[in-house]
């Protein structure tokens, strides 16, 4: 085992193959969202804010979004730590494009513990949503 630094195209996207990024049940509900206080972004404003300065910059250098822990069993990449930022970036590439997690990009978001959430994330790849 070692640490190995991936794109975000080689997170999401390995090979053009179907990925399931499955959150386990001992992972705390997605709450990225929420402020702390008004004075503060939430970490999803920060994580965008972050993200347009750095494709806007002129440098092209390298963005690192902090590390994730996975165990990779075949086409299941099971989230040990970094849920709350793929979950985040998953529903960004929603948001540019459902293609981005259907289709040729098959991606998808396991919340099997959290009823509500898988049903909700299931419903982003239906054209008619």
């Amino acid at each position: 085992m070692g640490t190995e630094f991936k794109t975000l195209r080689e997170f999401f996207y390995p090979y053009n193959t179907k990925k399931t990024f499955v959150i386990p049940n001992y992972q705390r509900g997605y709450k990225w969202s929420v402020k702390t206080n008004d004075n503060e972004d939430s970490s999803v404003e920060y994580l965008l804010e972050k993200l347009i300065i750095a494709s806007k910059s002129e440098s092209r250098q390298q963005f690192f979004l902090q590390g994730v822990t996975v165990v990779e069993n075949d086409d299941r990449i099971i989230l040990i730590d970094g849920q709350q930022r793929t979950t985040t970036l998953y529903l960004l590439l929603w948001c540019l494009g459902r293609e981005n997690i259907s289709g040729d990009k098959n991606i998808d978001l396991d919340y099997s513990i959290r009823t509500k959430s898988k049903e909700y994330l299931s419903k982003l790849k239906d054209k008619n949503f």
